[in-house]
């Protein structure tokens, strides 16, 4: 798979995918597609946090890591964030407790094993 200008291809909706959920239902919750991905810059994280009012601790928890050094690394531009990554962050500040609780009773049906131990604050 090649990249376009904008960088990485992230395909969420690989034939695996479409063949896994076609199977379960008629029609697929959405399209095929693939983005074209270009991970947020150095300012634009620092804008982030500002916005947030969160400390680079919570940043790296919100981003699924356990270490600040993770999130500094992204905003010092050090490390990109993956598409996956900034999806994950994304949606913990965009989804409802339960939509979020639907996602991971998918994941653990797929075979994860989640537990939640502390909210983000």
């Amino acid at each position: 798979m090649t990249c376009g200008p904008m960088g990485r291809i992230f395909n969420p909706a690989g034939s695996a995918y479409r063949a896994a959920h076609l199977s379960e239902r008629n029609e697929p919750s959405w399209r095929a597609m693939a983005i074209l991905y270009s991970p947020p810059s150095p300012d634009s994280l620092a804008k982030l946090k500002e916005r947030l009012k969160l400390s680079s601790s919570k940043m790296a928890e919100l981003f699924g890591s356990e270490e600040a050094r993770t999130w500094r690394k992204y905003a010092g531009g050090e490390r990109a964030v993956s598409a996956q990554t900034l999806f994950f962050a994304m949606a913990l500040l965009e989804l409802t407790p339960k939509e979020i609780e639907r996602v991971l009773d998918r994941m653990r049906e797929a075979g994860a094993q989640i537990e939640i131990v502390l909210p983000l604050s």
